[in-house]
């Protein structure tokens, strides 16, 4: 798994998994909006996240398609 921040408050999110997740668990800190898998992501972001990937070391021989998700921060009320 591979987090990469997009702005001060939002998350990529980019993992290895067989079927798309039922839900992901954000502890109650993080709601994680799935986008699905890589390769259908428009091309700039598809493009960004395989090229900063690569220059990561992800294996795209063992996991050629990760998924994609992006997280946003859940607001907590300061009352």
């Amino acid at each position: 798994m591979v987090q990469y921040p997009l702005n001060d408050e939002q998350t990529l999110l980019v993992f290895h998994t067989p079927q798309e997740p039922d839900a992901l668990d954000g502890h109650g800190q993080i709601e994680w909006i799935p986008l699905g898998r890589l390769d259908d992501q428009s091309f700039i972001i598809e493009s960004m996240t395989r090229n900063s990937l690569i220059r990561d070391g992800w294996d795209f021989d063992k996991y050629p398609n990760p998924y994609v998700a992006i997280g946003n921060p859940i607001e907590q009320s300061h009352e």
